[in-house]
């Protein structure tokens, strides 16, 4: 990934606020390194890390959800993101909406069924081109949900079929 100078002074800035890697990202390069070498470990990382993304942006928009992020099972992660990321409060939008694309959404749906799969029966684990997609999408989701929750430089990073999907549903719900 190539960074230019307004994206390098971002990202000391970031340093300068002691601001460390969250957890979601690291999760991910985790997952995106194992994807070759253990399909299985790379879908269940990849998976949690999108889990743990979404707690991260419930957290810092309602800070007094800390504990019950952090501490009790909460709803379907496909559910979340389909209803939910847009009533946060204070939370960002692009085209006037918090919209997470069906596609994103249905992939991340399929990784938790394959994941639960694994987990459970250790069976399923996704064909190559598949766990590439998902974990793209993974990747995907973690931007938006960063740009969601107030870094700006995250939206650059986010791939122009998403945007253009987000701007399509936006255009859909003005209709309204």
């Amino acid at each position: 990934m190539h960074i230019d100078s307004k994206g390098e002074g971002l990202v000391q800035n970031l340093l300068n606020e002691d601001k460390i890697e969250p957890l979601s990202h690291e999760l991910f390069r985790e997952a995106w390194s194992l994807r070759g070498s253990n399909p299985r470990s790379a879908l269940m990382i990849g998976y949690v890390a999108a889990e743990v993304g979404v707690k991260e942006l419930i957290a810092k928009q309602i800070p007094n959800t800390r504990w019950l992020m952090d501490n009790i099972p909460y709803p379907p992660l496909f559910k979340i993101l389909s209803g939910y990321l847009e009533e946060l409060p204070g939370i960002k939008k692009i085209y006037s909406i918090t919209f997470i694309p069906k596609s994103i959404r249905k992939n991340i749906q399929t990784m938790s069924e394959k994941r639960n799969s694994q987990a459970h029966a250790g069976i399923n684990t996704p064909d190559s081109v598949t766990l590439l997609k998902m974990l793209q999408d993974v990747r995907e989701l973690l931007l938006l949900l960063d740009y969601y929750s107030g870094y700006d430089f995250a939206l650059s990073f986010v791939r122009k079929e998403t945007l253009d999907q987000i701007e399509r549903e936006s255009k859909k719900k003005s209709k309204v």
